[in-house]
């Protein structure tokens, strides 16, 4: 979903609009550092995947489908978001 935004200081955190619980996977669209659902997810137990994997997914098949270089995946990933891929 894209719930998980930018929540402006002040601004109550949205709601889920579902039942959360640890035999759930949230997977939230944004990639910002702060997502507040994300944190939200995780303290509930949730196993939970940000947009950072589809961002560079995506960009990573653009450049394959442009220039026929496979790249790989994880390298990308943590060169642009300096940390490990998230675990689910």
């Amino acid at each position: 979903t894209p719930l998980g935004g930018f929540t402006p200081e002040g601004e109550p955190i949205p709601s889920f609009p579902f039942p959360i619980d640890a035999a759930h996977i949230y997977y939230d669209l944004n990639y910002n550092a702060d997502n507040l659902l994300v944190a939200h997810a995780r303290r509930a137990g949730v196993a939970t995947v940000d947009g950072t994997i589809m961002l560079v997914g995506q960009a990573l098949k653009s450049y394959e489908l442009w220039t026929g270089v496979t790249v790989e995946f994880e390298p990308i990933h943590r060169a642009v978001f300096g940390q490990q891929l998230p675990q689910a």
